[in-house]
């Protein structure tokens, strides 16, 4: 095997597994922002506008989708998957 193209697909599942843990580490943030805003204004007694109920939704959905790619991503250092790197 030519060990130019496998440090290549090595460096390249690492280059992608750093960014897809970046994006979740953004997105699990702006989740968290959310999610307070959310318990703000419930521990007020007051409606939570129908807006920030969808940007929580389609928050927690990126959070499920980056999880769920880093779990699909193998880690080049053994047989784990990047996400229990």
């Amino acid at each position: 095997m030519d060990m130019r193209r496998t440090d290549s697909a090595a460096c390249a599942a690492l280059d992608l597994t750093a960014r897809l843990h970046a994006e979740l580490t953004e997105a699990l943030a702006r989740l968290a922002i959310t999610t307070a805003r959310t318990h703000s204004i419930l521990s007020r007694g007051e409606a939570v506008p129908t807006d920030l109920t969808n940007a929580r939704i389609l928050q927690a959905e990126q959070v499920e989708v980056l999880r769920q790619l880093l779990n699909g991503v193998p880690s080049v250092e053994g047989d784990e998957h990047a996400a229990s790197a």
